[in-house]
């Protein structure tokens, strides 16, 4: 079965194992253990009032960070969220969670157009499946991967892949164009998966 394939069928598995565990979690629970677990990340990362931290608007069963981007926001960090171009070229413009959002090409919402486009230091990144080495499954477009290279090739970045912990998996395929995580953050623990 070529790589391709096994993927495609890897994240058909995936999307419906997290509807499942999605359709049994208590929100609530979910956005404290999120803020709790990102205290205990900071330890490991370098922040200063500088640093701009990308998010993403939660679709159908992603796990929702909404209360993690207003804590952040509240903690004074400037943060931002995914837009995807008419050439389907994923950017980032500064947002916070006072601004409106709008629907964007994929119907994801979005900051407006007139947002200032910013460079994030650290990229929350959703994912479908990851491993304990930073690996990540994602929905199979490539737009995370190809901006976060891009960024990458101008500057320091850090990506925390998010996610629920029954979308672990032992293994995941990989190919040079899928980058991978520096941590991995779900709301029962921390994958420290950076190599330096």
């Amino acid at each position: 079965m070529a790589m391709d394939e096994e993927k495609q069928n890897l994240r058909n598995y995936l999307r419906q194992l997290r509807r499942q565990y999605h359709a049994t979690v208590d929100q609530l629970i979910i956005d404290q253990q999120l803020i709790t677990r990102w205290q205990k990340l900071t330890e490991h990362l370098f922040l200063d009032a500088n640093s701009i931290i990308a998010g993403y608007y939660a679709v159908g069963t992603e796990l929702n960070i909404l209360s993690l981007l207003r804590y952040l926001d509240r903690q004074g960090f400037c943060l931002c969220l995914p837009v995807l171009t008419a050439s389907h070229h994923m950017a980032f413009k500064a947002w916070t969670p006072a601004e409106v959002l709008i629907p964007g090409i994929l119907k994801i919402p979005e900051p407006i157009p007139a947002a200032p486009d910013v460079v994030p230091d650290i990229i929350l990144v959703p994912l479908l499946g990851f491993d304990a080495q930073g690996n990540r499954l994602g929905q199979g477009k490539g737009f995370y991967d190809k901006v976060l290279y891009e960024i990458k090739a101008n500057k320091e970045i850090i990506t925390i892949g998010i996610g629920y912990g029954c979308q672990y998996l032992d293994n995941i395929m990989v190919c040079d164009k899928d980058y991978p995580m520096d941590y991995i953050l779900t709301p029962e623990k921390i994958f420290v998966t950076n190599k330096d």
